[in-house]
């Protein structure tokens, strides 16, 4: 069992406070405990539980008893802090396997909890062992696809409200390994962000951004700018742009053709903010913008807009998931306040020509969707912009997708 977000009490309320709370969950956890039951705490916020149960039901009512009492401090306060508890169960099945192996197992169960998931519990199954399994194929597979280009940049077009021209595109990952096949972006991000090697493919990704930049620069075309997103694993690093501006300046790409897009799960604490406002001010010294992804998605958006200087917003797709006028009048109102603040807004998601029309009537900049296309290997985005561009000299309507 460990503490969700522990470390956020030793920044907020220093050591002693969390030295605290520690020795009051380990008073809760010994109180709710029975007779040849045992409890200890292990390296941080972590603790080893020893229960004398082998029903599931019977487990997380148990544990959920001891979140209650551990929050039993909240009842009379005005400004209540929650401590969330996450638990991983192995039920012995084998008497002979090692103490330290059964934590092992209950500590990988809980590390399959969703990082936001109501549960209080996962119990170690063999789906467990299936998903440990596949992440240490995708590890072992990683640097050989780094080195043979396997991971490969699509590109979605962005296209602007006001005359339906090309006006930029994001770039994203795709992975075509030669036995395994296409592996999902959904399988693999979460995987390689995790253990932080997700920097390697997002560096992959911009530098074939920059190869697609310099090759349509060589040919005389009129380049658009390319996004290409940031995992929150980079802000650990305070050099982090280093690779990135060497990269755009050996491949001749101005860097004002470059936006870093960063999601809004990268401002996840007081010191990462921080890191954050630094990196975006870097960015701007070396000519690259910033856009924010996902926006609204979170509880902290508008105080994101006062602390960060970005220059564009990306609206989150779930305010088109919702067509009541109520979802219109926040993505109006959003929209405004980004055009006063000098920002431009790109709408991602858009799958119909109703929203293109409504957006557009509320002053967003760009869309980005199906609507007009989906992410594109670089000859096809080659291709479809041709193809945009010709519609434009003809005049067609700039909303038909």
């Amino acid at each position: 069992m460990n503490v969700r977000d522990f470390r956020l009490i030793n920044e907020s309320f220093g050591n002693e406070r969390g030295n605290d709370v520690l020795r009051h969950i380990l008073r809760v956890i010994d109180g709710r405990l029975g007779v040849g039951e045992a409890v200890a705490r292990g390296e941080a916020d972590h603790f080893y539980l020893l229960l004398r149960e082998g029903d599931p039901a019977s487990i997380e009512d148990r544990v959920e008893r001891i979140a209650e009492d551990a929050n039993a401090f909240n009842a009379n306060r005005e400004h209540p802090y929650y401590l969330v508890l996450n638990c991983g169960v192995y039920l012995v099945e084998d008497e002979g396997l090692d103490v330290a192996a059964m934590i092992d197992r209950a500590n990988d169960a809980r590390k399959g909890l969703p990082a936001r998931s109501d549960a209080l519990c996962r119990f170690y199954d063999a789906a467990v062992v299936e998903r440990l399994q596949r992440e240490k194929e995708l590890a072992n597979l990683l640097d050989g696809s780094i080195k043979n280009r396997d991971f490969i940049v699509t590109l979605q077009p962005k296209v602007r409200l006001s005359d339906g021209k090309l006006a930029g595109a994001e770039a994203l990952v795709r992975w075509h390994h030669p036995q395994k096949g296409v592996i999902s972006p959904a399988e693999f991000v979460p995987v390689f962000e995790k253990t932080g090697t997700i920097v390697k493919i997002d560096l992959l990704m911009f530098e074939q951004s920059c190869e697609f930049l310099a090759r349509w620069i060589a040919a005389g075309r009129e380049p658009v700018p390319v996004s290409v997103n940031l995992s929150r694993r980079h802000f650990e690093d305070p050099g982090f742009l280093a690779p990135f501006v060497r990269i755009a300046d050996e491949h001749g790409v101005p860097h004002g053709l470059v936006e870093m897009e960063m999601t809004e799960s990268i401002f996840f604490d007081d010191e990462a903010i921080g890191n954050v406002k630094k990196a975006v001010d870097a960015m701007h010294d070396h000519g690259f913008t910033c856009s924010l992804d996902d926006f609204g998605s979170g509880y902290s958006s508008l105080g994101l807009l006062k602390e960060f200087d970005v220059d564009a917003l990306k609206l989150d797709r779930s305010f088109f998931l919702d067509d009541s006028s109520r979802a219109r009048d926040v993505v109006e109102s959003i929209v405004g306040l980004a055009n006063k603040l000098g920002l431009t807004t790109v709408a991602e998601g858009i799958e119909d020509g109703e929203r293109l029309r409504f957006l557009r009537a509320v002053g967003c900049d760009l869309v980005q969707g199906y609507v007009f296309s989906k992410p594109l290997p670089c000859d096809e985005f080659e291709r479809w912009a041709d193809a945009r561009g010709a519609a434009a000299l003809r005049n067609d309507d700039p909303l038909q997708p």
